[in-house]
């Protein structure tokens, strides 16, 4: 799994032009501090899908 999440942080580096630094965290901890993490709720609302499912991203958060 790392050597892919490096494979696509390199891409969107190279795509957008900024740095980019991959936030990994699991299910349960989205779950359990989505309502408190204001990141999450901000990735939710404006955060572009490079990988998984968006909707289910944004149910898990609660947007």
């Amino acid at each position: 799994m790392f050597d892919e999440v490096a494979s696509l942080t390199d891409d969107v580096t190279t795509w957008t032009g900024h740095d980019t630094r991959p936030l990994i965290l699991r299910s349960d901890d989205i779950r359990d501090s989505a309502d408190r993490n204001q990141v999450l709720a901000d990735i939710a609302r404006d955060g572009i899908t490079r990988y998984g499912d968006a909707q289910n991203f944004r149910r898990m958060v609660g947007a």
